[in-house]
């Protein structure tokens, strides 16, 4: 039995029915299987994109003196975002148990080495498998470290749900510094919440996978991972199988967090899905909307 067939057998015990949806108000439940399963699996697909010596990008860090940005904190809450403990308890004690994993690994201390560990990629199969509520999450949990920063891009520029959770519609992101119009420093937002800094996707571009797959996006994420070492990178992509983007910045990131939604997750488009990844890299699996309690056993590791 492959690893990938391990996780289904595993995701099964929470039956992913193809047609039961879990009501809403089980949606803080997160944390089920995390671990790497496809080390093992055969590539299938997943070209490697390397950059060009002709396309370095000056990285220049946001200052000090630069603006810091108010975030509405009622907002993030309407959103059901995690900001205190005690906002929600059991999932608070869920995204420790999972950026856990993800910090040892980033620090060099896993089983084995990951390259550009720092870069972590929250995906999913197919859209409103609630990716967005994991990563935004996961960045105010790793913003809570005492040693640690995070910047939470949105690199879902069809949809920009980061964005708009933020209410960052109006900014400079991602597209305007991918394009040249705008330096990094320029659209780095640092904000009032201890720790984080966002880059938003910016306009609405119809070749955003061309951006996404340029050089220039290489090299930016390829700096981002050796410059900062005390930084965390959590990067909010495009679901598997709607777009090709999703499966480049697989290849550059070190580590991805792939969200499945309990009662919605068909068993097929997560293996379809996951076969798709860069079987190289460090790859968890997060189950969304689930009931069960944390203390159940349900969360663990894949190892190969």
């Amino acid at each position: 039995m492959s690893i990938i067939e391990k996780a289904v057998e595993k995701l099964a015990n929470e039956p992913i029915e193809q047609n039961r949806i879990v009501p809403k108000k089980d949606s803080d439940g997160v944390s089920q299987v995390f671990g790497a399963v496809v080390a093992e699996a055969d590539r299938v697909s997943g070209q490697r994109f390397s950059a060009s010596d002709n396309n370095s990008v000056e990285i220049v860090e946001e200052s000090d003196s630069s603006e810091k940005i108010e975030i509405d904190l009622k907002r993030l809450r309407k959103a059901q975002v995690v900001l205190l403990d005690e906002d929600n308890p059991r999932l608070t004690e869920e995204l420790r148990m999972i950026k856990r994993r993800l910090l040892v690994n980033a620090a060099g201390l896993g089983d084995s080495p990951v390259e550009n560990a720092n870069l972590i990629m929250v995906t999913s199969s197919v859209p409103d498998e609630g990716k967005t509520f994991i990563a935004t999450n996961l960045a105010l949990s790793i913003a809570r470290e005492i040693d640690r920063t995070i910047l939470l891009v949105d690199a879902d520029i069809a949809k920009s749900d980061v964005t708009k959770t933020f209410g960052l519609s109006e900014r400079d992101g991602l597209t305007e510094y991918l394009t040249g119009e705008a330096e990094l420093h320029d659209v780095l937002l640092r904000t009032d919440i201890d720790g984080l800094t966002i880059l938003p996707t910016g306009k609405k571009v119809g070749n955003s996978t061309e951006l996404m797959t340029s050089n220039r996006m290489t090299t930016l994420i390829n700096e981002l991972s050796n410059r900062y070492k005390d930084r965390i990178i959590i990067f909010d992509c495009p679901p598997i199988l709607v777009t090709s983007e999703a499966q480049v910045m697989a290849s550059l990131v070190g580590q991805v967090a792939f969200v499945v939604s309990a009662g919605k997750t068909k068993e097929q488009e997560f293996i379809n899905a996951v076969e798709r990844l860069d079987h190289s890299k460090y790859v968890g699996v997060i189950m969304n909307q689930s009931d069960e309690d944390a203390e159940s056993g349900y969360y663990g590791y894949y190892n190969t």
